[in-house]
């Protein structure tokens, strides 16, 4: 009897045997957990260092960077804009005022002898300077006349002498002057009111910015390649009292009725043209020296005498 509690003694020691030994394994899991943190921080030690000695590094390729632009830029770029601002603005207000004398003027080609002429203006010294006081009408006959030297094609097919005679750099009055007698006269007052262009070459077409010239009393193309028609502007010259356009084989299309408007012409030469149309009864009233076409063009001037109208009409 006494030989059974042994085996009931081995088998509660068994038991108690068996759950001390888990114990074992929950002590060696947090040994190596604590471990294992604690390890990490030793890379966050060195990345914190390696950071703050990158990024003060950086501020020396700063200190460079803003040294050359700082010292550079302000010296250049306040430069440009007070000689450019005063010639944009200029530009705009010369365009604005010849708009406003003859609202079709396009200065959109940059090809066009429009916009040749504004370009020469603003690149020109006493278009410049020497014009601000002087009003803005010698401004649009500075124009008109630069105009007209590009529409008739002044730089290529003029005469040497006039080509280096127009668009200098002082009063158009002085334009053109020869020995045998200008291509411009002025007034006393530095107002044109004769060109004179007999044989020199020119080509092209005659510009509508010829009204421009508002006091021109004469103005003479006869002998030259002109080709076009005559521009309808011609009859706000009201002040003419004579022009010439004969012997422009290529000059072509009908002689405008605003010619009526002319009640000061005396001398009008047509011949040898394309031109037709008419000529109105109360222009040849005024006339003293006329020369048409009398085939091409009717006129109460024309007579039996031939193609030429007769002196007077």
């Amino acid at each position: 009897v006494p030989t059974q509690p042994n085996p009931t003694t081995s088998t509660p020691t068994s038991f108690p045997t068996f759950f001390p030994t888990q114990p074992n394994r929950t002590t060696s899991p947090p040994t190596a957990f604590p471990t294992f943190v604690p390890t990490q921080p030793s890379p966050t030690t060195s990345t914190p260092t390696a950071f703050p000695t990158f990024v003060p590094t950086q501020p020396n390729p700063t200190t460079s960077t803003p040294t050359s632009p700082l010292t550079s830029t302000p010296t250049s770029l306040p430069t440009p804009p007070p000689s450019r601002g005063p010639t944009i603005d200029t530009e705009t207000s010369w365009i604005q005022l010849i708009q406003s004398r003859m609202p079709s003027v396009s200065f959109e080609d940059s090809t066009s002898p429009q916009r040749q002429a504004l370009d020469w203006m603003l690149g020109d010294s006493y278009s410049l300077e020497e014009l601000k006081n002087d009003g803005d009408d010698r401004i649009v006959q500075r124009f008109a006349l630069a105009v007209f030297y590009y529409s008739t094609n002044g730089p290529t097919s003029w005469d040497l002498e006039n080509r280096d005679g127009w668009l200098l750099s002082s009063t158009e009055c002085d334009w053109g002057e020869r020995s045998f007698g200008p291509d411009v006269e002025c007034s006393n007052n530095n107002v044109v009111d004769r060109i004179s262009l007999w044989s020199d070459g020119l080509s092209g077409t005659i510009p509508r910015e010829i009204g421009l010239l508002s006091s021109l009393t004469f103005l003479g193309l006869s002998r030259n390649n002109l080709e076009g028609t005559i521009p309808t502007e011609i009859g706000v010259l009201t002040s003419l009292t004579g022009f010439s356009f004969s012997r422009n084989a290529n000059l072509s299309g009908r002689v405008p009725t605003e010619l009526a408007n002319l009640s000061n012409l005396e001398e009008l030469y047509l011949y040898n043209t394309q031109l037709t149309g008419s000529i109105q009864s109360d222009l040849c009233s005024t006339l003293t020296d006329a020369a048409i076409d009398c085939g091409e063009i009717e006129c109460d001037c024309c007579t039996s005498s031939g193609s030429l109208g007769v002196t007077p009409c």
